[in-house]
């Protein structure tokens, strides 16, 4: 079996290394977007601001949209109704979109329907110009260079969004001056040309606006995983990989906040028996590479993720297993007794050539009101100290004492 040395929190980075971060950076051309694991993060960490500032400012451009009626009227006096039909219906569709958005959709769709509203847009200012009665229809016509500019620099769409939304629209621009009989040729190319560098220019600003925005996101990841190297390595014991004391008092925090009144906590103390004699006669390295080795077997005793195994100090390890009564915490105990005998580790007490062994102390509490951490270690060590008493090499719960192995 396996399981979780260490619990930590939720947050923590996930196949993310700042050596990917640094190679990323480093990179230059082509579209803006990450490896896949990092475009998961990316997308996972910014999704939930992204879709509010979508709404927000796509409420704001919808206000500015439908202002325009006031021109419409003006402009339209015997096709208002017309002008009035196509901008509400792109405004209906704009706040269903919103509405969708505000549910936080994959981004696929999140962005495309916001592409598609801008292109709505677009084709709604196409239909006012081509009323016939439009004495403004050339004004519209360059007032389409707004249109990119809400979905490239306002919207923020994501480039290659933002690059087929400034075709679709420069298509419908070009379609409307095509069908305009007023304007001579000098003058659609100068509408032709301002809408072509109208979104070129967007589609400049845009790409440096996201790439920018992403490249300060990966310098702040990077440094998010620094932090958290470095609470790795306070928490962390550098021989074993297990958790230290330090890490055994923030798992100890954690688990009572999560079942606070509700749950039970197990906690075993195991000791390498006569580790002082091993370490004597076998020198500092082979004590080191004993103690890694006596760790990885009790890691690998234990359930799932949720039960964590410490380095307490020199050859003590302490086990928290939560949720779980005496009797089971016992057998796991008795599991990790069995595997670091039968490991076959050889040692020099009781005689040269028999197996190392590790003695088990056991102890158990309710995660309620009264419950202090210390009092449930040292109950625990006082079960240790029984087992050696006992002879060594065995588990007691409690003070109930187990018969000797």
């Amino acid at each position: 079996m396996t399981g979780n040395t260490n619990p930590r929190p939720a947050g923590r980075m996930s196949g993310v290394d700042r050596a990917l971060i640094d190679h990323t950076i480093a990179r230059t051309g082509g579209f803006l977007h990450f490896p896949a694991v990092l475009e998961h993060r990316f997308e996972a960490d910014t999704r939930a601001q992204r879709c509010r500032e979508l709404v927000l400012r796509g409420f704001i451009a919808l206000l500015a949209f439908d202002s325009f009626l006031i021109i419409d009227y003006l402009a339209l006096p015997e096709a208002f109704g017309v002008a009035l039909a196509t901008r509400l219906s792109v405004t209906v569709l704009g706040l269903l979109t919103l509405i969708f958005i505000s549910r936080d959709p994959p981004p696929v769709l999140r962005e495309g329907s916001i592409s598609a509203v801008v292109l709505a847009a677009a084709g709604a200012i196409v239909v006012v110009i081509m009323a016939r009665s439009n004495l403004l229809a050339k004004d519209y016509l360059y007032g389409m260079l707004l249109v990119p500019l809400l979905g490239v620099i306002v919207q923020r769409l994501r480039f290659r969004y933002a690059v087929a939304v400034s075709i679709g629209c420069v298509a419908l621009h070009g379609f409307a001056m095509w069908n305009m009989e007023a304007l001579t040729l000098p003058s659609q190319l100068m509408a032709g040309l301002q809408m072509i560098a109208a979104s070129s220019f967007a589609l400049v600003a845009g790409y440096t606006i996201e790439r920018d925005m992403r490249i300060d996101y990966l310098k702040a990841l990077r440094q998010r995983i620094r932090t958290e190297e470095l609470e790795d390595l306070s928490t962390h014991d550098a021989l074993t990989g297990l958790g230290n004391r330090r890490g055994l008092e923030q798992t100890l925090s954690w688990i009572s906040a999560d079942a606070a009144g509700n749950g039970r906590l197990a906690v075993i103390i195991a000791d390498i028996d006569k580790f002082k004699a091993f370490n004597d006669h076998f020198g500092h390295p082979a004590g080191d590479k004993c103690i890694k080795q006596v760790a990885a077997i009790m890691a690998a005793e234990i359930r799932i993720a949720g039960d964590a195994v410490f380095r307490y100090g020199g050859e003590e390890f302490i086990v928290l297993l939560p949720g779980i009564e005496a009797d089971g915490a016992a057998a796991i105990a008795e599991r990790m007794r069995y595997a670091v005998e039968a490991a076959g580790i050889a040692h020099v007490e009781p005689e040269e050539g028999a197996p190392l062994t590790v003695s088990f102390g056991v102890a158990t509490a309710r995660l309620d009101e009264s419950f202090r951490a210390e009092d449930l270690v040292e109950r625990a060590d006082a079960a240790l100290y029984r087992a050696k008493d006992n002879g060594r090499n065995c588990v007691v719960v409690d003070g109930v004492d187990a018969a000797v192995r």
